[in-house]
């Protein structure tokens, strides 16, 4: 990565006693004038742009999918990337997915791209790493608990959440069939995909787990294509983090 830095010339007026306004067509006492080469550039990626943002991406939501209307509840749309990560990574046992990434939710009606990129705007990638059932346990007790951020959402397993005291008691399940689930082990191992933002975040789940960090494509990519190829139903209907 280069470390070059590009700084854009900014004109502070602090007073007008020259009798001089400020002006964005004058910098330095000099005439500024457009580049016909740099405005044609830009008006052909704003219009690029415009046409990806308008393009149908071949998917028809038959009602809106919705985010969280407040901080700590589950919600549709937070489900629906965390399954669509799974999907796309299919050698994995857990995909964890947060609220705090997602801006907007998707519309009824024929999906365009633009409404995707909204409501999941960061170009965040995977991060796969695998961990024992307790330090997910830990991870999961942890963003419970704390004050900032979102609930995280989970694909693969189900969480059970139960205070005893002032302790935090957290209990993972494997879901077998509709209805019926299965414990897992404090030392069974589980391959687990997040977003890098979770991933990295000091502040995050998962402050001391060495993830292996993807570059490309961002999970914004992974979700249109599992909605491309399958649709989208929800894996389980009913709670995944009952508490």
């Amino acid at each position: 990565m280069s470390e070059s830095q590009l700084h854009a010339p900014v004109t502070l007026c602090l007073s007008n006693q020259d009798n001089r306004a400020c002006s964005a067509s004058e910098y330095e006492g000099q005439p500024v004038k457009d580049d016909a080469a740099v405005t044609a550039i830009v008006a052909r990626a704003l219009q690029a742009a415009e046409q990806r943002r308008n393009s149908l991406v071949g998917v028809e939501l038959t009602t809106p999918i919705l985010r969280a209307k407040a901080a700590r509840q589950e919600s549709a749309l937070a489900n629906l990337v965390a399954d669509s990560m799974l999907l796309a990574r299919p050698q994995v046992d857990v995909a964890i997915t947060h609220a705090g990434g997602l801006r907007a939710d998707l519309p009824a009606g024929p999906l365009r791209y633009g409404a995707l990129y909204e409501a999941y705007p960061r170009d965040s990638t995977f991060a796969i790493a695998r961990l024992t059932a307790e330090e997910l346990q830990n991870a999961i007790a942890k963003n419970l608990r704390g004050p900032k951020g979102l609930l995280i959402s989970v694909s693969g397993i189900k969480v059970q959440a139960q205070c005893s005291g002032d302790q935090l008691q957290i209990a993972l399940f494997r879901p077998n069939g509709e209805t019926q689930v299965q414990p897992i082990a404090k030392d069974e191992s589980l391959l687990v995909a997040t977003n890098t933002l979770l991933a990295l975040s000091a502040e995050g789940p998962f402050p001391q787990i060495a993830w292996q960090i993807e570059d490309d494509p961002p999970i914004r990519e992974a979700i249109l294509k599992v909605l491309q190829q399958r649709g989208w139903q929800p894996q389980w209907a009913g709670w995944r983090i009952a508490r």
